[in-house]
């Protein structure tokens, strides 16, 4: 039997996570993350809007993912998939805000008909 197996055998286990003050103040930046999040819902920033409420999801995820899935101390394999991951995420974003941002905007002849709002604003 290896030295893992027998520890295991003999109820010994090492333990890879944080100490419960630790989990305490990694809840309470998830917390505040939150409280950001909704606070940022709330202000027009503009153009920014999605790129902050993007930020802050992905800090909020990786945080998770680092702590709560015990990614923090585990083998760099695994930490490299989670960074390729995030990587992979954020470039699928930003080539789909591309090509959005990117396309012809859909015009209508002056004057047309089928794009005119009626004076009383109902669209029929």
């Amino acid at each position: 039997m290896s030295a893992s197996a027998d520890s295991h055998a003999n109820g010994e286990h090492k333990h890879h996570g944080l100490s419960v003050g630790g989990y305490t103040m990694v809840f309470l930046f998830l917390i505040f993350c939150t409280l950001l999040t909704w606070w940022t819902a709330k202000q027009d920033l503009g153009d920014w809007n999605l790129p902050v409420a993007l930020a802050i999801a992905t800090t909020k995820s990786t945080i998770v993912c680092l702590f709560f899935m015990h990614l923090w101390g585990d083998t760099r394999v695994n930490q490299f998939i989670l960074i390729l991951s995030v990587l992979f995420v954020i470039l699928m974003c930003s080539l789909t805000i591309a090509d959005v941002n990117t396309r012809f905007p859909l015009t209508a002849p002056p004057n047309s008909e089928r794009f005119k709002v009626p004076a009383n604003g109902q669209l029929e």
